[in-house]
């Protein structure tokens, strides 16, 4: 599952992120790395930006990246 594929709300964990090293880079610099969970909160329509929440920062990432991070979803508990 990636992150274009979660609703608001869902949680996760970052697994991996399929992208070269320039979006890489920054995806690493926004703290968006394997094992940081991640929370969607709002998924804009029209194929705008995916708003995600990494500890205390709320990021905007476009779909095109955010279909390359992959994500393993937190069980309800």
């Amino acid at each position: 599952m990636t992150i274009n594929d979660m609703y608001p709300g869902q949680k996760g964990n970052v697994e991996t992120i399929m992208k070269g090293s320039s979006a890489l880079r920054r995806l690493f610099e926004l703290g968006i790395v394997p094992g940081a969970q991640i929370q969607v909160i709002n998924r804009h329509p029209f194929h705008g930006p995916v708003i995600v929440q990494i500890g205390n920062s709320r990021i905007a990432i476009g779909r095109n990246i955010a279909s390359t991070v992959k994500v393993r979803l937190e069980e309800d508990k």
